[in-house]
């Protein structure tokens, strides 16, 4: 007799919104402690990327108007290294976050608990392998942009949760890449419209996507390893385009006003 859920009974929540807001309130229930400590880093590393990104004036007048060799080569050694450093520095810190938001990610789709120790013990664990599967992801999603834009962004989002995967069945590189590709297939646009709500939502993004992706991905497993039809994809997945399509709309009617009026 099989074991199979029946059709009638699964209820898949497509509406970004509403997965979005449960999956954020069964996040403050398992993990909030959590949570709220990611929800300060990512507020914090914006903030680093801001000011990383503004331009530094810098004084490069000399006495003579010119640098000499001797004090240039060891301020050019010393900048070298530095920048070397703060990019390993970054790589670690980066993987450790990613680890870390998924873990608990996942843990929260189970309805358990997780503290950060255990989501740092456990990213460390793995700490190559999320390594390996961020730098792939970013060479799929980088190629497929610069080479095709719509490639990279259905790369983007069809691996978004794959370090849940990773997690969640303990898989190796590419058999994590391989098992959300399964989950997403045909449900690209849910991951989509999870994403679209956290942007809207920026400064509660992280919580919002977390909470999102915790009730999205057992969804998709369920779906998919019971091979139930795929259910109606709810429209406001699609506000993103709409919203991006408001936008040209309002900027080609500037355009064509600034355009009447220069004539």
């Amino acid at each position: 007799m099989t074991t199979k859920s029946s059709p009638s009974k699964f209820q898949f929540i497509s509406n970004p919104f509403t997965s979005s807001f449960e999956g954020m309130s069964k996040l403050f229930k398992h993990n909030q402690t959590p949570a709220l400590v990611i929800l300060v880093l990512s507020f914090f590393g914006a903030i680093f990327n801001l000011f990383s990104s503004l331009p530094f004036p810098s004084d490069s007048s000399t006495t003579n108007g010119t640098v000499e060799n001797e004090v240039a080569a060891p301020i050019v050694a010393f900048a070298v290294t530095a920048g070397i450093i703060l990019m390993i520095i970054s790589i670690v810190v980066g993987v450790l976050y990613a680890g870390v938001v998924n873990y608990v990610t996942w843990k929260t789709s189970r309805g358990e608990s997780a503290d950060l120790g255990e989501a740092l013990r456990e990213t460390m664990k793995r700490f190559w392998r999320i390594l390996a599967i961020q730098i792939i992801v970013g060479l799929k999603v980088f190629i497929g942009i610069i080479f095709f834009i719509v490639p990279g962004i259905r790369a983007a989002l069809r691996y978004q949760m794959v370090l849940i995967a990773m997690f969640d069945e303990d898989l190796g590189i590419q058999q994590s890449m391989d098992r959300v590709k399964k989950l997403t297939h045909q449900n690209l646009m849910e991951v989509f419209g999870i994403m679209t709500v956290s942007q809207l939502l920026f400064p509660v993004a992280i919580l919002i996507q977390m909470g999102g992706e915790s009730v999205l991905y057992p969804q998709l497993k369920q779906l998919k390893d019971n091979n139930l039809p795929k259910p109606e994809t709810h429209w406001l997945n699609y506000l993103g385009f709409i919203i991006f399509a408001g936008f040209f709309f309002l900027f080609a009617m500037t355009m064509l006003l600034v355009l009447a009026a220069v004539n």
